[in-house]
């Protein structure tokens, strides 16, 4: 169940690479007793592939990676004020053009 979109793709690749990277046996080749700067390399493994994946995942919903829609928005979101959602705007809900 690929997403459609290309970003969508692209965050998928990258959470694929991150979950081999995250688990045996590339985890037991990174843990090793030498230190860079004090610190233990697999806490910096660990601390980088985080930040990683958490850029990923940001940029992946600021770009709406996976094409959320309005059956996926919960109710009470639907709502709210200033949410904005992909749904398009009925004719009852347009702006009418006049006045001040």
């Amino acid at each position: 169940m690929l997403p459609k979109t290309t970003q969508g793709k692209i965050t998928v690749g990258f959470l694929v690479i991150f979950t081999i990277a995250m688990n045996p046996p590339v985890i037991t080749m990174v843990d090793s007793p030498t230190t860079v700067l004090g610190i233990n390399v697999l806490y910096l493994w660990t601390v980088a592939w985080g930040l990683l994946v958490s850029l990923v995942l940001i940029w992946a919903a600021w770009q709406d990676a996976f094409a959320l829609t309005e059956d996926q928005v919960p109710p009470e979101l639907r709502e709210a004020e200033g949410v904005e959602t992909a749904r398009p705007e009925t004719s009852e809900e347009a702006p009418t053009g006049g006045g001040s």
